[in-house]
């Protein structure tokens, strides 16, 4: 597949296996986020400005300075 080549004696990454790997990565990390903002999501009846700041940060819409201010807000 042409992930690593054998170079020197040593196993070396090759661009498209480091594209895999980060490609691996970011997908994970889209899940994780998914999942937190799922778990918001449940939550907001006991917590909604919380909740809401929660998926605004995962969605990426704000920084953690702004939801951080966000949870300050009145409703």
């Amino acid at each position: 597949m042409k992930l690593i080549e054998l170079t020197d004696g040593s196993l070396v990454l090759t661009d498209l296996g480091a594209a895999v790997y980060f490609r691996a990565l970011y997908e994970s990390s889209q899940e994780r986020l998914g999942e937190v903002a799922r778990l918001a999501e449940i939550r907001e009846t006991a917590a909604p400005r919380f909740a809401r700041a929660v998926r605004r940060l995962a969605d990426g819409s704000c920084s953690l300075p702004e939801a951080l201010a966000g949870m300050d807000e009145a409703p």
